[in-house]
């Protein structure tokens, strides 16, 4: 009985690349994420600047009604609002990049995938003849009991 060979897979360079790219993917959206949360924290950081500005003026005007303090906090503010501002152009404009790393990462695994069932159909291909194979086998060795060609004594 001649025995199959083991199963191997033609496109497994393709496949090793593919989930190459696919890490690559994951780790640059990751990456982008990571980025995105650390432009959050920045605009939450300068929002509670703000507030706390706001804050203190309110206070200062309150209190003292020193029209000097006001200004400069008011000035503080200012400035606070416009990197504010830039921080928030940043954020959107980073979103698209966030938005298409995903894009990239969905990509990478639906070619993972696609591979993946490719290989899963060429070891059922495989599986199946290998069963065959061994049925013939089977069969062969059955037919040569029951003709007497292996030599076995029958009853």
């Amino acid at each position: 009985m001649n025995r199959m060979k083991p199963f191997h897979f033609s496109l497994q360079a393709v496949a090793t690349v593919r989930e190459n790219e696919e890490s690559l993917a994951r780790e640059a959206y990751a990456c982008a994420v990571r980025q995105q949360r650390q432009i959050a924290a920045r605009q939450q950081e300068v929002e509670s600047s703000i507030h706390e500005g706001l804050a203190e003026q309110g206070e200062v005007l309150n209190r003292e009604g020193s029209a000097a303090k006001a200004a400069q906090i008011q000035a503080a503010l200012r400035v606070l609002r416009a990197r504010l501002q830039e921080i928030s152009a940043e954020a959107v404009r980073f979103q698209a990049t966030v938005d298409e790393k995903w894009r990239l990462l969905l990509s990478a695994q639906q070619r993972c995938q696609t591979l993946a069932k490719v290989r899963d159909r060429q070891v059922a291909v495989h599986q199946a003849e290998e069963a065959r194979q061994v049925q013939l086998g089977l069969d062969e060795m059955a037919a040569l009991r029951a003709s007497g060609g292996l030599g076995y004594k029958t009853g």
